[in-house]
């Protein structure tokens, strides 16, 4: 019961940002320790909501519920998980390795293009090179493996927030996790494709979910990536 109470102090964004700031730590990291079966790492965050929002909130709650008692407060059963967080993220970033990436597309005749000996950094392009997807400049398949780590932590940071304020509508759409994280990159990126195309197979409280996170996708703004001649990807 301890941990449903955490979990509900950490289900609005304006709380869990106003609880990390009070430890000088991250949200990223307090959600993390939630998810820990480490009693380290829970007993570091229970102590900050109850530091931030008293042990009280802890205290006055019964031990138990019953069948009905849960029913009427459903947003004490969200129960964050760490495997679905890392399905979430790892179908994120997958799909962004493979239609969000950007590449500059030079001259043949260019010392960027890579076709000579001694290439140069695209600071010192004077082609004035295309930005294409990376699939139209010729570049191979590409992976987590080929990010930046600044570029990994971003990617990661936004899926871990994007699953943890939108649990209940994630788990409502019917979807599976890596088909979630796949659909919030196209989504938030307005490709012709993301969780709209899934209405219609599921039930009507599935449709309303995929509504839900549609918009929430939005919400996160457009992000691109880049390859940069280091073979390297990063945020654009």
């Amino acid at each position: 019961m301890v941990r449903q109470t955490a979990q509900t102090a950490l289900t609005m964004r304006s709380e869990r940002k106003s609880i990390a700031d009070s430890i000088g730590d991250t949200v990223e990291n307090l959600v993390a320790d939630l998810c820990s079966d480490d009693p380290r790492a829970l007993a570091r965050v229970y102590e900050a909501i109850g530091g931030h929002s008293s042990y009280n909130n802890f205290d006055d709650l019964p031990e138990e519920w019953t069948a009905s008692e849960f029913a009427e407060w459903p947003e004490r059963g969200v129960k964050l998980c760490s495997d679905e967080r890392d399905k979430l993220t790892t179908g994120y970033v997958a799909c962004a390795m493979w239609c969000g990436v950007m590449a500059y597309k030079h001259d043949d005749d260019c010392p960027c293009s890579g076709e000579h000996d001694s290439p140069v950094g695209d600071d010192a392009c004077t082609c004035e090179p295309e930005m294409v997807s990376s699939c139209d400049a010729g570049v191979g398949e590409l992976d987590d493996s080929d990010l930046r780590d600044d570029a990994r932590k971003e990617l990661t940071h936004d899926a871990h927030e994007f699953y943890a304020d939108n649990i209940t509508y994630l788990r409502a759409s019917t979807l599976t996790m890596e088909r979630s994280g796949h659909n919030f990159w196209l989504t938030r990126n307005r490709h012709g494709a993301g969780f709209w195309d899934d209405k219609s197979r599921g039930t009507p409280e599935a449709d309303a979910a995929l509504d839900r996170l549609t918009e929430a996708s939005h919400a996160a703004g457009s992000m691109d990536l880049v390859l940069g001649s280091d073979g390297k990807v990063g945020v654009l």
